[in-house]
């Protein structure tokens, strides 16, 4: 069921440091993850990675601390690896009225280019790491660093449709928008001094543990 034009979507809430270029880690993850039954596929599909900005983060319904508590991507990581962001692409989920909650959601699939099948879908709790996925040691062996948990969603070789009553539930809108010129990924380590919902800046003053809840939940606890 499988084509070169299937897309392969990721999104996580972190990334891990993958190398100078893509050709250090990411392209052989792809290719991994690009195997039908027929075998290795001979071009690598379009690769895109969902992952909120910082004004996605500041426009969520939680604010900066959202973005604190949940996406912990640093600069330290980001600044050695620019060439990622041209697969990136924002958090939208309007379908599911998500848009503006800060996601933590880690999934991996392959999407049909008319958007209403997956040749398979991975819920898990790996982001987009060495750590999680494993990479090559000098010796060849395969050095995975982290446990992780997932399930994956397998059809009957025709795909899983998406969508309906019974269809894959795919949490972001697709195809994924890829990121503006403007748009930059959340950092959880710099500065903000926009004010985002909550009317803070980035980082929050959270001597008070209740600040990033409403005001009238605030005052019931």
């Amino acid at each position: 069921v499988v084509r070169p034009g299937w897309r392969l979507i990721a999104n996580c809430s972190s990334i891990g440091s993958l190398g100078p270029s893509a050709d250090s880690w990411l392209c052989s993850f792809i290719k991994s993850l690009s195997a039908t039954k027929e075998g290795q596929a001979t071009k690598q599909p379009m690769f895109q990675l969902v992952f909120p900005t910082v004004e996605m983060i500041r426009n969520s319904l939680e604010g900066y601390l959202g973005g604190g508590r949940c996406v912990p991507y640093t600069s330290t990581v980001n600044d050695r690896q620019k060439w990622l962001r041209s697969h990136m692409c924002n958090w939208v989920s309007g379908e599911y009225g998500r848009s503006r909650v800060v996601p933590h959601i880690k999934t991996y699939t392959r999407l049909s280019p008319d958007r209403k099948k997956v040749a398979w879908f991975l819920l898990t709790s790996a982001n987009l790491s060495k750590a999680a996925w494993g990479a090559r040691t000098a010796s060849g062996a395969l050095r995975v660093r982290s446990y992780e948990l997932g399930v994956l969603f397998v059809g009957d070789g025709r795909g899983l449709d998406v969508g309906g009553e019974d269809g894959m539930i795919v949490p972001y809108t697709t195809p994924p928008k890829p990121y503006e010129a403007t748009d930059n990924p959340w950092l959880v380590n710099l500065k903000y001094n926009k004010l985002d919902t909550r009317g803070n800046k980035w980082p929050v003053d959270t001597s008070n543990p209740f600040e990033w809840l409403d005001p009238e939940v605030a005052g019931l606890i």
